[in-house]
């Protein structure tokens, strides 16, 4: 009948069914839960929604803890390149040369020769 609740040894049981299917990694397994009752329907609804709850609970909060980790780790590491290049760009506008970057040296030695065959030749 659809009037009756469902004893504690019957939810248990369907409680039971419903980790059985949700723990399968089959995506063509089936939930049997016997003779389908509105009653069975409302109980086994109830009782995906109290595993979902859980699992936001238990697993959730850790993912996003984790998440926020390295969020947080990235916007660091993103505004020290972001200051790393302003004062980069600062360097350039003000015509400094970079210690370390190739080129500066070879082109004072390019300049270095060119004013001494330019001198020589005068």
């Amino acid at each position: 009948g659809e009037g009756y609740d469902l004893s504690d040894e019957q939810r248990s049981e369907l409680e039971k069914l419903c980790r059985v299917y949700v723990d399968d990694r089959n995506p063509t397994a089936a939930l049997n839960i016997g003779t389908m009752t509105l009653v069975k329907i409302r109980d086994v609804h109830a009782i995906f929604k109290n595993l979902v709850l859980e699992a936001r609970e238990e697993g959730g909060g850790a993912v996003d803890v984790d998440l926020d980790k390295q969020v947080v780790a990235l916007k660091n590491s993103l505004q020290q390149r972001d200051n790393e290049i302003a004062i980069l760009v600062n360097m350039v506008k003000q015509g400094k040369k970079i210690p370390g970057t190739p080129g500066t040296a070879s082109r004072g030695v390019a300049e270095a020769k060119e004013g001494a065959r330019g001198g020589g030749g005068g």
